[in-house]
């Protein structure tokens, strides 16, 4: 019934945004409306040595999603010549490779305006062994922002990405939904110590240190030689991101650096986070790689500050490099505690059906993790998935 409201209420309220974006904007020459999306399932079988888990579930780390987007062109000076653009929807395209294309773009040589709402549809987190029958279907709001951008770059309000977001994901190669910079397929997964449950789950000894989702105000500035800046600001935080996306001789190069600061509340404290991701491909070969380091200061007497690394390698093949397979190792340190870390090694598969917009994809995944030296029980994860956009 909650799923049916929000189904009924989300459109519309969008639809009233929109009429008053739209009514405010009397000098647009042109207003175009998108609906776009994917639908991404899986399913996922675990063995944690002690128990055995499958689920059919959606996936999290790309979740289902619907979007609706409305936007066009401002009149201005013809000074600013061709009008030549993307589609108004170029920046929401699939999540893994979001962070490479969708940047190029915000140096435009016309003033537009856009609005979006993105809705999003996932399953709770699971447990091995535990709440194996729960499979409730949720529905959250990703995205309700307006932008308005040109020349001068791109400016943000609302529901969306703070500048650090997806920067850790950052990935040229073609297995970025196999394999990625990722854990919530994982995060709900509790570890055993001696095949007793040890009350930690995934995500409290591994994290990839993305950034935020929430309401904010973001700036982008105009690419230049390759490089955009970004900055966005929140309640009690703020970060700023680099990018540079370029290609020099058959090779393509990604990257970025990131600073963010988070106020504290009251109950948690302040914390300072930085890091760097790159990724290359070789797009003669097919041959890419990706790494990626960060780590948040806690600023805590006698408490060890977190940090992590991310490596991938893979090989890209077939026509138009339809297909893939890749090799990742991540590993994070103290992220609760002092001497709680947790690591993740994947292999990944993944094919792309152009004609059908699909991408199918396979990995087998070993968590692990330990506890002031002392190894946790692994658990061994397959998963096997298909998302179809549209």
């Amino acid at each position: 019934m909650r799923l049916m409201r929000q189904m009924k209420l989300a459109p519309a309220l969008f639809g009233m945004a929109c009429a008053l974006v739209f009514l405010s904007v009397q000098s647009a020459a042109a207003v175009e409306f998108n609906v776009s999306g994917h639908i991404n399932r899986l399913i996922r079988f675990a063995d944690d040595g002690t128990d055995t888990n499958s689920q059919f579930l959606d996936d999290d780390s790309s979740e289902s999603r619907l979007r609706f987007t409305i936007g066009g062109e401002l009149e201005g000076p013809d000074s600013y010549g061709d009008r030549e653009r993307d589609s108004i929807d170029d920046s929401y395209e699939s999540s893994y490779d979001s962070s490479v294309g969708s940047f190029g773009s915000v140096d435009r040589r016309y003033f537009y305006w856009r609005a979006v709402m993105e809705l999003g549809f996932n399953d709770p987190d699971q447990f091995i062994g535990l709440n194996e029958s729960e499979n409730d279907f949720d529905t959250q709001t990703r995205r309700a922002a307006i932008t308005v951008g040109g020349a001068f770059g791109r400016l943000t309000l609302g529901r969306e990405d703070m500048s650090t977001r997806q920067l850790v994901r950052t990935d040229l190669g073609n297995t970025g939904l196999a394999d990625m910079n990722d854990i919530r397929r994982y995060a709900g997964i509790e570890l055993r110590d001696m095949g007793s449950f040890s009350g930690l789950r995934f995500q409290d000894i591994y994290t990839n240190f993305d950034g935020d989702r929430t309401e904010m105000i973001r700036y982008d500035a105009p690419t230049l030689a390759g490089f955009t800046l970004s900055t966005a600001a929140a309640d009690d935080q703020w970060d700023a991101a680099l990018r540079y996306a370029g290609e020099f001789g058959g090779i393509r190069i990604a990257a970025g650096a990131q600073g963010q600061k988070i106020e504290s509340d009251g109950s948690n404290p302040s914390i300072e986070a930085y890091g760097a991701t790159a990724s290359i491909m070789h797009t003669p070969t097919g041959l890419f790689a990706v790494g990626s380091y960060n780590e948040s200061d806690l600023g805590i007497t006698g408490r060890e500050d977190p940090s992590g690394y991310f490596l991938k390698g893979g090989y890209a093949f077939g026509p138009d490099n339809r297909t893939g397979v890749s090799i990742s190792y991540g590993e994070t340190e103290d992220l609760s505690n002092n001497g709680i870390d947790g690591d993740k090694f994947t292999v990944g598969f993944q094919h792309r059906l152009d004609k059908a917009s699909m991408d199918l994809y396979a990995n087998y995944t070993q968590l692990g993790g330990d506890i002031n030296g002392t190894d946790l029980d692994d658990v061994d994860v397959v998963i096997i998935g298909a998302r179809i956009g549209f």
